[in-house]
């Protein structure tokens, strides 16, 4: 039977094989099972919890590293984030309200749902 690989040999391997697959149809369990490959078939489910945390890990700072490399890109990202915001739903609509509950609260005839409660 074949040793576990340490932490830093799955982690360069997970960094090398991240790059070659399609995470958003590829399982954990299939990660797993492709990463176990590239040690020649080492049972690698006792380690699960690690690879979760390290795949997280990767994931994280290639996405830091696009950012750090695509400034030009990223702030006009932020500036259409607004645009995409839904307003007056929810709690904040401003809803019209009856002319009792308008008296009640000494406003006018439309109010959020969080003024009235």
């Amino acid at each position: 039977m074949a040793e576990l690989p340490t932490d830093a040999e799955i982690r360069s391997k997970m960094e090398s094989l991240i790059k070659t697959v399609d995470l958003n149809t590829m399982s954990t369990k299939q990660f797993i099972a492709a990463l176990s490959g590239k040690f020649g078939g080492v049972d690698l489910s006792s380690r699960k919890k690690f690879i979760k945390g390290s795949i997280t890990e990767i994931l994280d700072d290639m996405a830091n590293d696009e950012d750090d490399d695509g400034d030009s890109s990223s702030s006009s990202d932020e500036e259409e984030a607004p645009a995409k915001k839904k307003k007056g739903g929810g709690l904040a609509a401003i809803k019209e309200i009856s002319p009792k509950l308008s008296a009640f609260l000494g406003c006018g005839k439309e109010a959020a749902r969080t003024d009235v409660v």
